[in-house]
C-alpha cells in the first residue's frame, strides 16, 4: 500500500479513470443472486483452461493446493458484487497479487486468464438474463470496470516487488563491489576492481567517506591495480577532493593505471 502510494484520494481516482460509477455499484449489488448461483460453475471453467496447460498446470501440484485456490477464487468472484470498493477491498486484491508474484507466476498467465474468465461470465449473464443481449452488456461492462480495477491493483503489485527486488540486488551488488576491509588499527583497504566511471565513483566515494568515519581511520588505502581505466573528471576531482575535506588526516596515493579524457 506504501510503495503504491494507496490512499483514499488515490482510490477515488482509480475508481474514477475506470469510470465505475454509482449506477455501476448498484448494478453489481444487484447481481449478488447471479455471482451466488455461478461462481462454482465459473470457478471450474476458469481452471479448466489453468489445468489444461502445462505451464499453468505447474503451479498447482496437487488436489488439495487445487481445491484451496479454487476456493479463493469464489471468494474473490462474489466479492466483485459486494459493492464495497474501498481500502479493505483494494488490500484483498493486492494479497492475490502479491501471491501471484511469489510464487512466480508471470503476468502473461494471469491476464490471459482473466480473458477466460471475462468470456465465462458473458456467456452466464446471457443465460441468466434469458437472451436479453442489452441487459447482460450493461451488467458485463460494469463487472469489467471492476475487474480492470482489480487487474490494474495486481500488475501494480508485480511492478513495485520487482522494483523492490532490484533495489535490494543493487543494494548487494554495491556492497560487494565496495568491499572495505579493516587491514589494521585505522588502517582500511578498499581493492577496486573493473572500471571506474563517475557514476562508481560517487558510490565508492560514499562509502569510503562512511567507514572513514564510522571507524576514525586514519589512512584509507585504496588499491586500483585492477582498474583498467579511470575517467578523467574522477582522476582529477571527484574522489580525491571529497575525501580530503572529510578526513583531512586520511592519506591516500594518487597513482592511477590509465586515465581515459572523457572531457
Amino acid at each position: 500500500m506504501e510503495i503504491l502510494k494507496l490512499n483514499d484520494e488515490e482510490l477515488h481516482r482509480r475508481l474514477a479513470f475506470f469510470e465505475v460509477t454509482e449506477e455501476d455499484v448498484a448494478r453489481l449489488t444487484g447481481l449478488k443472486s447471479f455471482a451466488e448461483r455461478w461462481t462454482n460453475d465459473i470457478t471450474e471453467g476458469l481452471y479448466e483452461l489453468i489445468m489444461g496447460q502445462p505451464e499453468s498446470r505447474a503451479f498447482f501440484p496437487d488436489q488439495a493446493t487445487l481445491a484451496r485456490v479454487k476456493k479463493l477464487q469464489n471468494a474473490y468472484f462474489l466479492g466483485l458484487f459486494s459493492g464495497k470498493y474501498d481500502l479493505n477491498y483494494v488490500r484483498d486484491r493486492l494479497r492475490v497479487g502479491m501471491a501471484h508474484e511469489r510464487i512466480g507466476m508471470p503476468p502473461k498467465l494471469y491476464l490471459g486468464a482473466y480473458r477466460r474468465y471475462l468470456a465465462l461470465i458473458h456467456a452466464r449473464l446471457l443465460e441468466h438474463f434469458k437472451g436479453n443481449a442489452s441487459e447482460a452488456a450493461k451488467a458485463l461492462e460494469s463487472i469489467r470496470k471492476v475487474i480492470f480495477f482489480d487487474m490494474a491493483l495486481a500488475i501494480d503489485t508485480y511492478i513495485a516487488a520487482y522494483l523492490e527486488t532490484m533495489t535490494r540486488h543493487q543494494a548487494a551488488i554495491r556492497e560487494l563491489s565496495t568491499p572495505v576491509i579493516k587491514v589494521h588499527d585505522r588502517i582500511l583497504l578498499l581493492p577496486i576492481v573493473g572500471t571506474v566511471d563517475t557514476q562508481r565513483a560517487h558510490q565508492i566515494m560514499d562509502t569510503v567517506l562512511l567507514q572513514v568515519v564510522e571507524q576514525q581511520a586514519k589512512v584509507m588505502i585504496l588499491d586500483i591495480a585492477g582498474v583498467p581505466v579511470v575517467d578523467t573528471k574522477v582522476a582529477d576531482h571527484g574522489l580525491w577532493s571529497n575525501l580530503d575535506w572529510k578526513s583531512p588526516e586520511c592519506t591516500r596515493d594518487r597513482s592511477f593505471p590509465k586515465v581515459s579524457n572523457s572531457r
